[in-house]
C-alpha cells in the first residue's frame, strides 16, 4: 500500500486464493484499487493523529514555557512544575532534582539517573528497577547549562495507564529534552536574578549612611551570607595578621599559614581556578590538603587598605565544594565575571572600612584636641593615621567574630543620628514645570500618545516631577526614568491590562491630586509629598506582569503563581512583589534617599494600594485616621475610572476589556474548567452594555460619589459617569436612569 501521490509504502495488502488458481488482470486491478483506498484511509488517520499530537505538544510546550522564575525557588512551586512535566510526558511520577547542596537528595539516585548524570545524555529504559521497588518505564534527562554543566535532572517513571504505549518513545525523548532546556534557561535566569538582587542589596547596605550604627563584625557576616547567594557554596572574609590569615569560621579562629587564600594575600593578586576540575585545584602550589579540603573551584581576591594599594588588609575567599550526590559530575565552575563581582565587593569593603576608621579617628582626635586648632592640622593627622586605623578596625571586627561577641566595645564612638522632619504638605507646583498642558486635562488620550513607545515613559517621568518629588526625595532623572521604563517593560502585551492602562491609572491619580493642590481653587492640604509618591508608584505598578487572566482563572487552573501565593490575592501579591523587586535593582531605586520613616510609610502604602481590600465610605475625612484609606480609594477610583472618562475613551477601553474577557472564556473552555458566563459577552452586544451598566451601578458610581463628597474637581467625572451610563442604557435598550 503506497501513500497517494508518493512512492512511500505504509503497508502491504496480502490477498491469497485458496483454490491455487492465478489472479486475473481484473482481480489485480481490484486489489490495487483496494490497496490505494486503504492507503488513503490510513494516511488520513495518521494525519489526524499527527494534528492532534501537534496540538497537544503545543499546549504542553506552552505550559512548560509559561513556568515562572518563581517556580525555581520553593519546594511547593517545584511540585507544581513537576506536575506540569508529568502531564506532558504522560508519566505517573516525575521528579526534578537541582544540583545544589541545599537540594541534595536523601537517598541514592537510581542507576538510570546516575547514568544520565555521568554521561550528560538522555537515558530511556523500557523496563527498569525503580526506587519504590517496582519495575517500569523510566526516562532521565540531564538539565545542562550553556557550558554543558549539569544543573539538575528530570526523572519520569511509569507511563500513565491511559497512554498509548507503555514506554517512553522518541517523541517523549524530544519533548523531555525540550523541557530540560526550558528548565535550564529558567534556572539560569532565576540564579542570575538572585545573584543580581543579592549583590545589589549587599552593595546598597554597605553604601548606606546608616550602616555605622552596626558593628563592622556583623556587617562582614552579612557580606559572607549575601555573597554566598551570588555564586559560591562558601564565602569567607579573612584578615591578614602578619604572615597568616585569620577567619572567624575556619579552624575556630586559629591562624591560617598555608592554603590557597594565603597565596592571594602574599601576591596581592586575584586567584581564579574555575572549571578545570579538582585535579587542577590540588596541583596548585599553594593547595593545602587540610585547610583546602573539599575545595573544587576557587575565586579569591585581596582586600586592600585605603589609599595603599600595596597593603592587603584581608582576602575575600569564595569556593565551590565537592558535590554530595555520590557520582555527581565536577562541581559548578566560577566564571571570569565572578572575579569582577568579588573585586567590586572587595572595593566596597575597603571604602566601608575607611569610613569607619575615619569616624573613629575623628572622634579620638576631637577628644584630645581643642576646637581652636585649625582644620588643616586635623586633616593632616587623619590622612597620616587612616591606613593604620583601617587595619585596626578590620582586625577588631574579625576578633569580635572570633570571640563571638554580640555587642560593640564601650570605646566605640557614639553615632549621631539626624532625623529628618516628616514630609511637608504638598506645596505649590514650580512655575517652570515642563509638564505638557494636555496632561493636565481629563480629555488626554493615551492611545494617541502611545507611539513612539518612550513617549508615555516621558509623560510618567514628568508627572513624578510635577510636585517636586524628585527634589524632595533626591531622585535624579536617569534613575527615575530607568525605573519607569523597567516598569513599562514588565507589562505584557495584552488587550487591557497593559502599560496604557497603568499609565491611565497614574494619570487619573495625578489629576485627582492636582485638583486638591495649590493653586487649584479650593485647594486642600490633605496630602503630603510622601503620600503622593506612594500614590504614583502604586498606581503605575498596580498591574505589573498581569497576563490578562483573573485571580479566579489562576486558582481554577492551578497556575504556579496561584500555588506560590496559596490562592490568596494572587495577582495583587505578584504585582507588589514585582514593584519592589524592580526598586531593588541597581540604578532603579527611586526611594534610595528617602528617610527610614518615609520609606516604611511608602512601602506599606504601596502594598495596601496593591491589595485594594477596602473601599472608602466616609463622608468626613480625618487626616490622621483615614489617610491610608484615602490613598487606597484614590488609586482604586483611578483603576476603575474608565466610566469617568469621555464616552469615546470609555467605549474603547470597554472593548479592550471585552477582548481580554473573551480570550479567557475561550481558554477556560479549552483547558476544561468552568468558564465565567459574563466573559462571553461580545463587543457591541447588548450583553456588553448591560455588563457596563451593572459595573457603573455597583462599583464605579458609588465610589466616585463618596470621593466627590470631600475631594474637589470631580464634577466633570460625575457628569461623564452619568452620560456613559445613559449611553450603555441606549445600547441595551434599557431606559433606566441614574438618580
Amino acid at each position: 500500500m503506497v501513500v497517494p501521490d508518493t512512492v512511500h509504502a505504509i503497508g502491504v495488502l496480502d490477498v491469497a486464493k485458496t483454490n491455487g488458481s492465478f489472479f486475473t488482470p481484473s482481480e489485480v486491478c481490484v486489489c490495487e484499487s483496494l490497496a490505494a483506498h486503504f492507503a488513503a484511509a490510513l494516511q488520513e488517520e495518521r494525519s489526524a493523529h499527527a494534528v492532534t499530537a501537534s496540538l497537544n505538544h503545543m499546549r504542553i510546550l506552552d505550559d512548560v514555557s509559561a513556568l515562572s522564575l518563581d517556580s525555581m525557588a520553593s519546594s511547593t512551586s517545584m511540585q507544581s512544575t513537576e506536575a506540569v512535566v508529568a502531564r506532558a510526558l504522560h508519566a505517573s511520577t516525575c521528579h526534578i532534582r537541582w544540583r545544589c547542596r541545599a537540594d541534595s537528595p536523601t537517598s541514592e539516585q537510581p542507576p538510570h539517573a546516575l547514568t544520565a548524570i555521568q554521561t550528560k545524555q538522555l537515558v530511556n529504559v523500557h523496563e527498569a528497577a525503580l526506587p519504590d521497588g517496582t519495575r517500569g518505564a523510566a526516562l532521565a534527562v540531564p538539565i545542562l547549562s550553556d557550558r554543558n554543566a549539569v544543573l539538575g535532572i528530570v526523572c519520569a517513571t511509569h507511563k500513565h495507564f491511559d497512554a498509548i504505549k507503555p514506554y517512553f518513545d522518541s517523541c517523549d525523548d524530544r519533548l523531555a529534552q525540550f523541557i530540560a532546556r526550558t528548565l535550564a534557561a529558567k534556572r539560569l535566569a532565576h540564579d542570575a536574578a538572585q545573584r543580581e538582587n543579592a549583590l545589589a542589596a549587599l552593595l546598597q547596605r554597605m553604601a548606606s549612611p546608616t550602616l555605622p550604627e552596626r558593628p563592622l563584625a556583623e556587617t562582614l557576616v552579612d557580606i559572607e551570607l549575601s555573597m554566598a547567594k551570588v555564586r559560591a557554596d562558601l564565602v569567607t572574609v579573612l584578615v591578614v595578621e602578619g604572615t597568616t590569615l585569620v577567619s572567624h569560621i575556619q579552624n575556630n579562629g586559629e591562624c591560617i599559614r598555608d592554603g590557597l587564600a594565603t597565596s592571594v594575600a602574599s601576591t596581592a593578586a586575584p586567584l581564579l581556578l574555575p572549571s578545570a576540575g579538582i585535579p587542577c585545584v590540588r596541583r596548585h602550589r599553594a593547595f593545602h590538603p587540610v585547610i583546602d579540603q573539599g575545595t573544587a573551584a576557587v575565586a579569591s581576591v585581596p582586600i586592600f587598605a585605603p589609599h595603599a594599594p600595596s597593603q592587603v588588609l584581608g582576602v575575600l575567599h569564595a569556593v565551590h565544594t565537592h558535590g554530595t550526590w555520590g557520582n555527581w559530575p565536577p562541581p559548578m565552575a566560577f566564571l571570569a565575571g565572578d572575579i569582577d563581582t568579588l573585586e567590586a565587593v572587595s572595593a566596597s569593603i575597603t571604602v566601608l572600612v575607611e569610613r569607619l576608621a575615619m569616624e573613629q579617628l575623628l572622634f579620638s582626635i576631637r577628644t584630645r584636641r581643642t576646637m581652636s586648632e585649625d582644620d588643616k592640622s586635623l586633616d593632616d593627622d587623619v590622612g597620616a593615621d587612616v591606613s593604620v586605623a583601617s587595619r585596626q578596625c578590620f582586625h577588631q571586627a574579625i576578633q569580635a567574630l572570633v570571640d563571638s561577641c554580640t555587642r560593640q566595645d564601650d570605646a566605640t564612638p557614639p553615632r549621631f543620628h539626624v532625623h529628618p522632619p516628616a514630609t511637608p504638605p504638598l506645596a505649590h507646583r514650580p512655575p517652570d514645570t515642563s509638564l505638557a498642558d494636555e496632561l493636565k486635562l481629563w480629555t488626554f488620550d493615551p492611545f494617541q500618545a502611545a507611539w513612539p513607545k518612550d513617549v508615555l515613559v516621558d509623560h510618567a517621568v514628568a508627572i513624578f516631577q510635577e510636585f517636586s518629588l524628585h527634589q524632595h526625595f533626591q531622585m535624579d532623572r536617569p534613575t527615575l526614568r530607568r525605573f519607569v521604563a523597567a516598569v513599562r517593560d514588565q507589562y505584557r502585551d495584552v488587550p487591557y491590562h497593559n502599560f496604557l492602562h497603568a499609565f491611565t491609572t497614574l494619570h487619573v491619580t495625578f489629576l485627582i491630586v492636582l485638583a486638591q493642590s495649590p493653586p487649584a481653587p479650593d485647594a486642600q492640604t490633605l496630602l503630603e509629598r510622601r503620600d503622593v509618591l506612594a500614590l504614583f508608584i502604586g498606581a503605575m505598578c498596580h498591574d505589573m506582569n498581569h497576563n490578562g487572566r483573573t485571580n479566579d482563572f489562576h486558582i481554577k487552573t492551578r497556575t504556579a503563581t496561584a500555588m506560590l501565593y496559596n490562592d490568596q490575592s494572587v495577582l495583587e501579591n505578584m504585582h507588589a512583589a514585582h514593584c519592589f523587586d524592580t526598586l531593588r535593582r541597581p540604578g532603579h531605586n527611586v526611594l534610595e534617599h528617602a528617610s527610614c520613616g518615609d520609606y516604611m510609610f511608602i512601602r506599606k502604602a504601596i502594598i495596601r494600594i496593591q491589595q485594594l481590600s477596602e473601599r472608602f465610605h466616609r463622608d468626613v475625612f480625618h487626616p490622621d485616621k483615614d489617610k491610608e484609606l484615602l490613598l487606597n480609594a484614590i488609586v482604586h477610583a483611578a483603576d476603575i475610572a474608565n466610566p469617568a472618562l469621555a464616552t469615546p475613551l470609555h467605549a474603547r477601553w470597554s472593548n479592550a476589556l471585552m477582548e481580554e474577557f473573551n480570550a479567557q472564556y475561550e481558554e477556560e473552555i479549552a483547558v476544561g474548567v468552568a468558564p465565567n458566563a459574563y466573559m462571553s459577552a461580545k463587543i457591541d452586544s447588548p450583553d456588553q452594555a448591560r455588563m457596563n451598566m451593572r459595573f457603573i451601578d455597583l462599583f464605579c458610581l458609588p465610589l466616585w460619589q463618596h470621593m466627590a463628597c470631600f475631594l474637589h474637581g470631580l464634577d466633570g467625572c460625575m457628569d461623564n459617569i452619568r452620560a456613559n451610563r445613559a449611553y450603555w442604557a441606549i445600547k441595551a435598550d434599557d431606559s433606566t436612569t441614574v438618580t
